[in-house]
């Protein structure tokens, strides 16, 4: 992965190790670093790379793969999602530096979960049966998800997978 300036200047690449597939890139809120779904030779995990020059950083669960990543609003949280089966992903909440990982529980598609623009609820979505939900959920655990049932699955084909769903901003 690279970055560089508006102008083409300054091109510099981020990491060392070699990726093979990205699945996903987000922007910190901040904007001095980034989390990437990345795969290896050995799995896809996610990468922490800094613009500052530190070396990337790898988040790894073994055994599964974590995809999907999402900040928080705020830049505190990251949401991701990790394998639990050949289809089914989980989605896990941890601090902005991989640590303190909760898992939310529930089987949702390999879809990048979204915050709300408050940071109250993450929507995942679920298109693995005939007949696709959204769910609303607690980046806590402590409250039941709000499901909005019925929506049809996306062509895999044509669908925008790492952000298929958008919250609109209200003004206060």
């Amino acid at each position: 992965m690279a970055v560089m300036d508006r102008d083409g200047s300054n091109a510099r690449q981020l990491n060392t190790t070699a990726f093979t597939g990205v699945q996903s890139l987000v922007w910190h809120p901040d904007g001095n670093h980034v989390v990437v779904s990345a795969a290896t030779s050995d799995a896809t995990d996610l990468w922490f790379l800094y613009l500052d020059g530190r070396p990337e950083r790898q988040m790894r669960i073994p055994g599964r793969a974590e995809v999907g990543p999402s900040w928080s609003p705020d830049g505190n949280r990251l949401v991701y999602l990790i394998s639990t089966d050949p289809q089914g992903f989980t989605p896990v909440v941890a601090d902005a530096d991989g640590t303190k990982q909760r898992t939310l529980g529930g089987t949702y598609s390999e879809i990048n979960p979204a915050w709300s623009p408050d940071g109250r609820l993450i929507a995942v979505v679920n298109e693995l049966g005939p007949t696709g939900f959204v769910d609303l959920i607690d980046p806590d655990g402590e409250r039941e998800p709000i499901r909005i049932a019925s929506v049809a699955p996306a062509d895999p084909g044509t669908s925008d997978r790492s952000a298929p769903v958008r919250w609109q901003r209200l003004a206060p």
